[in-house]
Parts: structure tokens; C-alpha cells; sequence
């Protein structure tokens, strides 16, 4: 997506021109506040809107391919935070059976 000398809108900043743009980092120059930079498209997610409408489709594409990926990666942490919990009740149900058979164990034992 082509963005550079795009006019954006921010939420305090209000407008700017787009000075810079990697693919990954925007650069908008603002007059009352000099240059600032964005991380795209995350930004036009809350602070940034883009005020040429040709471009809202291919932006929100981006914005969609985005927010699937940290879903994905949401998923995959809550997944193995899961396993990682199932692996630790299995350890601690594990060590409280050995437990309670030494305890049980030496009860006998004592009454022996």
C-alpha cells in the first residue's frame, strides 16, 4: 500500500501528511506537533483515520491479515498456557498419590 504524502487524521494530533513509510512504520509530520511515528497498520486501528476512501479497503485488508495473526498467536499462548497448567496438575496429583502412600505406609508400619 502506498501512502506516502497521504493526509491522515489522528485523535489529538489531528491531521498530517505522511512523510515516511516503510511498510511497517509510518512517519506523518503535524503541523502543531512536529513528526510522529506509528506502527501500521495497528494504528488506524485507534489513534489514525486515513481521509482517502480509495485506500479504506485495501487498509482494512491489512488491518483483517493483522488482527488474524494475533488471534492465532492469542490461540496458541492460551493453548499452551493450558498444557502447561494440565502438566503442572498432573505433576502435583502425581506427588500428592506418593505422598499419601508414604503417609499411609508408615501409619502401617507404626501399628505394626
Amino acid at each position: 500500500m502506498e501512502l506516502l504524502h497521504e493526509i491522515v487524521e489522528h485523535k489529538r494530533f489531528g491531521r498530517g501528511k505522511v512523510v515516511s513509510f516503510n511498510g511497517h512504520i509510518l512517519e506523518i509530520e503535524f503541523p502543531e506537533y512536529g513528526r510522529r511515528t506509528f506502527s501500521y497498520p495497528l494504528a488506524f486501528d485507534t489513534f489514525l483515520t486515513l481521509l482517502n476512501s480509495s485506500l479504506n479497503d485495501e487498509l482494512q485488508s491489512d488491518l483483517d491479515a493483522i488482527h488474524k495473526i494475533n488471534a492465532t498467536k492469542q490461540a496458541q499462548k492460551a493453548e499452551a498456557i493450558q498444557k502447561e497448567s494440565a502438566a503442572f496438575a498432573e505433576q502435583h496429583s502425581v506427588k500428592k498419590k506418593r505422598t499419601a502412600s508414604s503417609k499411609a505406609t508408615v501409619r502401617s508400619s507404626k501399628k505394626s
